[in-house]
């Protein structure tokens, strides 16, 4: 690979890449390298989506005991469960029915059939507010998350 090339992105190549992500005609190399070419620009001109969080954002150890536990419903079950949409804030004490993670990295700190935990709330929320992009299935970064339905 060659060293030393610098290149800068403008709003129309930006949108141009976008495009040729989404297509799903494109074939997958063409997919990865336009991703990461868009990232290597933003990680270079200093693009929200590479924050800086908080120094008193919550960090990923404060989820360390949320992973340990078992899952409070099979991971398959949860995912195909009914589900409703709720705010963060509102989704503590019920069942993930979806992963969610941060990005970058992009691991999972959510998953399916997990019990949502404030320290959840706390570090989605202090990522969310920070300018993180967050993937989940349905609207990157709204601030809601699926969670199995109560019946």
């Amino acid at each position: 690979m060659r060293s030393g090339i610098s290149f800068t992105l403008s709003g129309s190549d930006r949108l141009r890449l976008e495009a040729l992500v989404a297509d799903r005609n494109t074939p997958q190399k063409h997919v990865w390298r336009a991703r990461i070419r868009d990232l290597a620009a933003a990680a270079r001109t200093g693009d929200a989506r590479f924050h800086a969080v908080p120094d008193d954002a919550p960090d990923y150890a404060s989820l360390g005991p949320a992973f340990l536990a078992s899952p409070a419903l099979p991971p398959p079950q949860a995912a195909a469960a009914k589900f409703d949409r709720v705010p963060y804030e509102q989704a503590v004490g019920r069942i993930a029915g979806q992963s969610v993670a941060v990005v970058p990295p992009a691991i999972p700190r959510l998953l399916p059939g997990q019990m949502i935990t404030a320290a959840h709330v706390a570090f989605l929320r202090a990522n969310l507010d920070a300018g993180a992009f967050i993937l989940d299935p349905d609207e990157h970064g709204d601030g809601l998350v699926r969670v199995v339905r109560e019946t």
